[in-house]
C-alpha cells in the first residue's frame, strides 16, 4: 500500500507529482520494498529513517565545510552500552542506590524516549507535571528524575569525548534543526512513512519538516505492532489529520485462522491501552488453524523447527523468527540442513523464490512469508526475563506481547509455534484456535 501511495505521489504527468521518499524504520524492509518497486520509479527512493538522516547531516557537513568535512558518527551496540554504564558509574559515587541499581537496559530505554519525544530540557524532565512519561507511570520521582539526568548529560560528555556526534535516538532532532533553519530543504516533494507506529515523535517531526509547503505528508501505522515506545498524538508530531484518517480493515495478508488467533491476542490485556486499534475484517481464505507444538526439550525443539522449515521451504517462503537474535538463532542456523537468509541490517538484496528466512520479530516487520516458525515461545522465555528485571512484569506482557503479534501476522498461510514446558501467557488459552500436539 505504501508503494502505492508514493507511486501515486511521484507520477510526473500530475500536477502533485513530484520527488518522493518511502521511509520505513527497519533495513530488511527498506530492503524487500526496494526489490519489489518498479524500475520506472525514478522518483521514488527507498530509504530507512537513519538512512535518509545521515545523508542529509553528512550532505550539509560537506556542503558548509563543517568539521573539515569529518564523517558523521554515530555510537551504538555494545559502545553504546559501555559509554551509558560508564555514565552511570560517575554519577552514582557517593549516591544512594535508586535509581543508579537499574539495569543498563532501562537506562538505554530511558535515554531513547528522553531524546526521542525531544524532552532534552532539564527543567521540564524533571518536573512530572511537564513531562508525562507514557508506560512508566510514577515509577520516577522528581529526585530520581534529576539524577537520571544527570546521568543522561554526563553520558553526552562521555559520547562527545570518543568523538561521537549521536546515538541512533538523537539524530532526528538534529535533523528537524537542519530542516527548519535551511533554505534547501530536503529534496522531497513528498514524504510516505511506512509501519509509522516505529517512529519517535522526534522522527516524525523531522519527516514534517522535511515536506515542503506544497508537498504532503503519509503516514501508515498499525499500533496493535508498536515495538518502539507507546503511542502519541498527531498534533503533538505536527500532523495535520483535518482532512480525515483513513482506517484501512481488509485483512489481505494472513489466512481466517491466522488472523483469528491475532485478534484473540489483541483482546488480551496487556493490549487494553490501545485506544488507537482497528480490528481488521476477517479474511474470507481459509487455512490450517495454527500449529502449537509442545516439545521435550530444547534440541528436539530445534530439530522440529528445521525439519519443518525445511519441509516447508520446498513450495514456499518460510521465515523462523525469535525474540533473540544471538544465542537462539546461532543454535538454529548451526542445524539448519540448508543455508538461510539472514534478516538484518547488513541485507542489500531480496532473494526471490522459495526459502528459509531467518531474524528477530523486529527484523521482519512490516514483511510477509507463506509460513511462519516461532520457536521458543515458552513461558519462561517470554515475556523475556531481561524486560522483566527492567521495567517489571506488566510492561515486559505489553512489550513482547506486541513483539509476538508481529510474529503471528508474518504468515501468509502456514503458523507454527513452538515451546517447552508451559506456552508463553502472550498467547490466548481458546482450545479452539490451535491445533496442539507434543514432539
Amino acid at each position: 500500500m505504501a508503494m502505492v501511495r508514493a507511486r501515486y505521489l511521484a507520477d510526473r504527468e500530475a500536477d502533485h507529482g513530484g520527488k518522493t521518499l518511502l521511509v520505513t524504520y527497519n533495513k530488511t524492509l527498506a530492503t524487500y520494498l526496494n526489490a519489489i518497486r518498479p524500475v520506472e520509479l525514478r522518483d521514488v527512493d527507498v530509504k530507512t529513517f537513519h538512512s535518509f538522516a545521515m545523508g542529509l547531516l553528512g550532505g550539509r557537513r560537506r556542503a558548509t565545510g563543517s568539521q573539515s568535512g569529518r564523517v558523521v558518527r554515530v555510537l551504538d551496540g555494545r559502545d553504546r552500552k559501555g559509554t551509558i554504564a560508564k555514565a552511570v558509574a560517575d554519577v552514582s559515587r557517593g549516591s544512594g542506590a535508586s535509581p543508579f541499581d537499574r539495569p543498563i537496559l532501562w537506562w538505554e530505554d530511558e535515554f531513547d524516549w528522553i531524546a526521542g519525544n525531544g524532552h532534552t530540557d532539564r527543567v521540564a524532565y524533571e518536573d512530572p507535571d511537564q513531562v508525562e512519561r507514557a508506560g512508566r507511570g510514577t515509577a520516577l520521582r522528581r529526585e530520581q528524575r534529576t539524577r537520571t539526568f544527570d546521568v543522561f548529560e554526563r553520558y553526552h560528555q562521555l559520547r562527545s569525548g570518543q568523538g561521537f556526534d549521536y546515538d541512533f535516538s538523537d539524530v532526528a532532532s538534529d535533523v528537524r534543526r537542519h530542516l527548519l533553519t535551511d533554505s534547501r530543504g530536503s529534496g522531497y516533494r513528498h514524504i510516505v512513512i511506512d509501519e509509522g507506529q516505529d517512529f519517535s515523535p522526534e522522527m516524525l517531526r523531522s519527516l514534517v519538516a522535511a515536506a515542503p509547503a506544497d508537498g504532503s505528508v503519509t503516514l501508515f501505522g498499525d499500533y496493535a505492532q508498536q515495538i518502539y515506545g507507546k503511542g502519541h498524538s498527531w498534533r503533538s508530531v505536527g500532523l495535520d489529520v483535518s482532512r480525515g484518517v483513513h482506517r484501512l480493515i481488509e485483512n489481505y495478508r494472513n489466512s481466517n485462522q491466522i488472523a483469528r488467533l491475532a485478534l484473540a491476542m489483541a483482546e488480551m490485556d496487556h493490549f487494553r491501552e490501545e485506544a488507537d486499534l482497528v480490528e481488521p475484517t476477517l479474511p474470507a481464505a481459509a487455512g490450517a488453524k495454527p500449529a502449537l507444538v509442545q516439545c521435550t526439550d530444547r534440541g528436539a525443539e530445534i530439530r522440529f523447527v528445521c525439519d519443518r522449515a525445511s519441509q516447508l521451504a520446498r513450495s514456499g517462503s518460510v521465515a523462523i523468527l525469535l525474540r533473540h537474535r544471538r544465542d537462539d538463532l546461532k543454535a538454529v542456523r548451526e542445524a539448519l540442513p540448508t543455508e538461510a537468509t539472514i534478516l538484518n541490517r547488513e541485507m542489500t538484496k531480496w532473494p526471490s523464490g522459495p526459502r528459509i528466512f531467518i531474524g528477530t520479530y523486529h527484523s521482519a516487520k512490516g514483511l510477509e512469508f507463506d509460513s511462519t516458525i516461532l520457536p521458543f515461545c515458552g513461558a519462561e522465555a517470554l515475556p523475556d526475563p531481561s524486560i522483566v528485571e527492567a521495567f517489571g512484569h506488566d510492561e515486559a506482557l505489553a512489550r513482547d506481547g506486541k513483539l509476538l503479534y508481529v510474529g503471528v501476522t508474518r504468515a501468509k498461510s502456514d503458523l507454527i509455534i513452538t515451546h517447552t514446558g508451559q506456552p508463553t501467557p502472550l498467547l490466548p488459552t481458546a482450545p479452539d484456535l490451535y491445533r496442539r500436539s507434543r514432539v
